[in-house]
């Protein structure tokens, strides 16, 4: 889909790599809406601060750090601007 294409390749150029998009088995609403994608603000090779066991996403003490957080809104400002004019290009 040129949308998901796009998503990739925004977020690959914010982020200085050469990530692939991927399915997975968890549950999400994108199950649910049609042409729907999740897109995350996972950063690649983020460890936590206190361990492999403590820390993670959707844990009691999830946590994130605030220079991921300013990336992950300059790439949602992006990919928002670029979804809008995509998808008004198709009609």
């Amino acid at each position: 889909d040129p949308v998901v294409k796009e998503l990739v390749r925004i977020a690959n150029q914010k982020l200085g790599e050469d990530l692939e998009p991927y399915t997975m088995g968890g549950g999400t609403y994108a199950r649910k809406l049609k042409r729907a994608v999740a897109y995350g603000p996972t950063v690649p090779g983020f460890r936590s601060k206190f361990g492999t066991d403590r820390g993670d996403a959707h844990q009691p003490d999830e946590y994130a750090e605030i220079k991921n957080l300013e990336t992950a809104v300059d790439i949602y400002v992006e990919a928002i601007k670029r979804v809008d004019i995509l998808l008004k290009e198709k009609k």
